[in-house]
């Protein structure tokens, strides 16, 4: 028998989850969209004059929620962490996976696979395998960004606004290191022997 309580028609569908609620003293009929529906419905015990009141929720949510996701109502699962979409069949890594990593899922564990170069749980740390020397910071995969009188690929080279003379290195930020006889900030004065 199908009832029906103000033009909403009680449906029949898979029980997927049932609960039990409090109901107030009436007959009532609640539905939900796609095959879900609470039902109440009180019994009078003669003898003692008491009411026992029964709700049974069917919610079915189809497709089945995957993942061991929970049917809350039709089309709308509560999904475990890891997991998204609206029946949990989407591995979700919490922030999502940057600089174009995959999240993915390997025995259960749910956690990004970063692209060639980067590394992190989100794979938000670029890699310099040359390293980043002098308080130079990984930008980018292979690429350094350089403090103010560094530049190379490693931030190994210092420089010197004034170049050093007479085979003179640049040795850090405007110094240099000079061969003898020289000496000087640039090597530009010569030493008497």
């Amino acid at each position: 028998m199908v009832l029906s309580v103000q033009g909403y028609p009680a449906q029949h569908g898979m029980a997927e989850q049932t609960y039990l609620r409090k109901c107030e003293d009436k007959l009532c009929i609640w539905r939900l969209k796609e095959c879900a529906f609470l039902i109440c419905f009180s019994i009078s015990f003669s003898k003692f004059h008491r009411r026992l009141f029964v709700i049974f929720l069917i919610a079915t949510c189809y497709p089945k929620c995957k993942n061991g996701g929970e049917c809350l109502r039709p089309g709308k699962c509560r999904c475990p962490p890891g997991y998204g979409g609206r029946y949990c069949h989407k591995v979700s890594c919490e922030g999502g996976c940057r600089n174009g990593g995959e999240c993915i899922s390997v025995n259960g564990v749910v956690k990004c696979l970063c692209a060639s170069g980067w590394t992190g749980s989100r794979c938000q740390e670029a890699i310099c395998p040359q390293g980043c020397r002098n308080n130079g910071a990984c930008v980018a995969p292979g690429i350094c960004s350089c403090p103010a009188g560094w530049v190379g690929g490693a931030c190994h080279l210092a420089v010197c606004k004034l170049p050093c003379q007479h085979g003179g290195k640049c040795i850090a930020p405007n110094v240099c290191r000079c061969r003898l006889p020289y000496s000087g900030l640039q090597c530009t004065k010569k030493r008497k022997e």
